[in-house]
């Protein structure tokens, strides 16, 4: 899924939707593109309520649905929302109904693993600080930094175990003079996040999932490790 790239710097990274669907025959050590149908442009009947300009598209990890900002929606504010696709990738048409809709413009909003009755939550990145939103209950959780003067500086992501990673800038105390700026990756668990326990909290009830395993890592190493032929 990508957008036309615009001769005019300013204009990059918008325009009309567009789709490509591309079968790749995997022998392992090698792989080739044996078909591909389109780029194709979809969408065009949302243009009533959302125009047809959008920003950032991103696909879902099942190519069940994508997110993405429209520019110039006929009713409020260009927002981040989820629309769906048909379950054939080499569909003619794509229905783009709208299924959620974030109410705010954050950077990417990156899909994670949709679990069994479960929507896939989103990860994103805004003004330094990062977020994951749960499309069931409607909520978006702040992830709290562990180090100081932390900068996301890059598309967070979910792991299929449902951590949050993504790349940043953080000094390991407050004086600068003392710790130097460091960069790397951050791995955080969205459970155990200050927000997502105030709002379980809020609500009287216990939080359905309290934190991510280390069984449950390790079991989904196991399971990419043999999926890829790789020694555990």
């Amino acid at each position: 899924m990508s957008w036309p790239q615009n001769a005019d710097s300013d204009a990059q990274g918008v325009g009309p939707l567009q789709v490509a669907a591309i079968e790749v025959q995997d022998a392992g050590a090698t792989a080739k593109v044996v078909n591909t149908v389109g780029p194709r442009f979809i969408c065009g009947h949302r243009a009533a309520a959302d125009g047809n300009v959008y920003a950032l598209p991103m696909l879902s990890v099942d190519g069940a649905e994508f997110s993405a900002i429209p520019q110039a929606p006929r009713a409020g504010q260009p927002s981040m929302r989820v629309y769906g696709l048909a379950p054939a990738a080499d569909a003619l048409d794509h229905p783009c109904d709208l299924r959620a809709d974030l109410g705010l413009s954050p950077s990417k909003a990156v899909f994670g693993f949709p679990r069994a009755g479960t929507s896939a939550w989103l990860t994103y990145s805004d003004l330094g600080h990062v977020y994951v939103h749960d499309r069931d209950l409607r909520q978006t959780f702040r992830l709290e930094h562990a180090k100081h003067r932390v900068l996301a500086s890059a598309f967070p992501g979910l792991t299929r175990d449902g951590r949050v990673i993504y790349g940043a800038t953080w000094r390991d105390c407050a004086d600068a003079q003392r710790c130097p700026e460091q960069a790397g990756y951050v791995v955080a668990d969205p459970y155990q996040s200050h927000a997502y326990r105030s709002y379980w909290k809020s609500r009287g009830e216990n939080a359905p999932k309290a934190c991510i395993t280390h069984d449950e890592v390790a079991a989904e190493r196991t399971r990419f490790a043999r999926f890829h032929g790789l020694s555990d």
